[in-house]
């Protein structure tokens, strides 16, 4: 199951282009990834994420030639998992993340895949809102998953079988 390198969607304010992560952003990326989380992933992490392609599907977004977001994603058999997402707060609010998630779901369904599953922290009302709105489910709870505060993680999964829910 091929996946695009690179495709545009709509958002608030125009278009947005998505294109492969690799070496070149790492920096950006790291400290978006800083910004914007209280447990971020490590440097060696997100450089890993970059050099290897193989089952991944990692993306930043790029609006008004700015880079403004990243996520990165695992294809596990016909399972698309989402790892993490992140949009600089300032381009927050403008249907960034709803806008990638929709499309990433229709091109992942056009390409085999049968559902997206994620883990989001159970304090993160924001994210869970937002995850919900576009019609995730709650599958189970991991226990202690987050290493920095033994947060539990709510395991959501998308059925791609059904269309993702538009915007209202």
């Amino acid at each position: 199951m091929t996946l695009p390198l690179e495709f545009t969607f709509d958002y608030s304010e125009g278009k947005c282009q998505c294109l492969s992560y690799g070496p070149e952003h790492v920096d950006r990326v790291v400290a978006l990834e800083e910004t914007c989380f209280q447990d971020p992933w490590s440097r060696g992490l997100l450089e890993a994420e970059a050099r290897h392609a193989e089952k991944r599907w990692n993306l930043v977004l790029l609006c008004e030639d700015e880079l403004v977001g990243y996520a990165l994603h695992w294809q596990m058999a016909e399972e698309l998992h989402l790892l993490n997402i992140a949009i600089v707060p300032s381009w927050r609010r403008k249907g960034l993340s709803s806008g990638l998630i929709r499309t990433v779901a229709k091109l992942a369904l056009e390409r085999g895949f049968s559902h997206m599953i994620l883990e989001v922290r159970e304090s993160n009302e924001a994210a869970r809102a937002l995850y919900e709105s576009l019609g995730f489910l709650y599958l189970h709870r991991r226990k202690a998953y987050y290493t920095d505060s033994g947060e539990d993680a709510l395991v959501l999964w998308l059925p791609l079988e059904a269309e993702i829910k538009e915007e209202e």
